[in-house]
């Protein structure tokens, strides 16, 4: 899926465009500044990955500006959202919130 901004004229807002055909070449592996493998007493890291590398998002500048990051404070709110939205889900369900962790690893794709 690609993202892209049309902003032909600065005096209008920006329309966000995205084209879900699109391939992304990068996809399915992880970006070279993460680290992956063994801690030092063996254990397999990370546990759970999302994307973060050039993610389209909201600048300070101003209300209609975007551009692109990379690293955990954009793949951080993925899971983060993700999580949060499976617990809404299950506010109830105890059973089911202690049982998220292993949910979530076993329904992520491994890389």
């Amino acid at each position: 899926m690609t993202y892209a901004i049309d902003s032909l004229n600065s005096n209008e807002p920006a329309k966000l465009i995205i084209d879900e055909d699109a391939e992304n070449p990068l996809n399915g592996t992880m970006v070279g500044f993460s680290s992956d493998g063994a801690t030092y007493d063996l254990r397999i890291k990370p546990d759970i990955s999302a994307p973060g590398f050039s993610i389209l998002g909201a600048v300070t500048d101003s209300p209609t500006a975007y551009d692109y990051f990379s690293g955990t404070s954009m793949s951080s709110p993925n899971i983060a959202g993700a999580v949060a939205l499976a617990i809404s889900e299950h506010i109830d369900d105890e059973e089911w919130r202690d049982s998220l962790y292993s949910r979530l690893m076993s329904s992520a794709d491994i890389l």
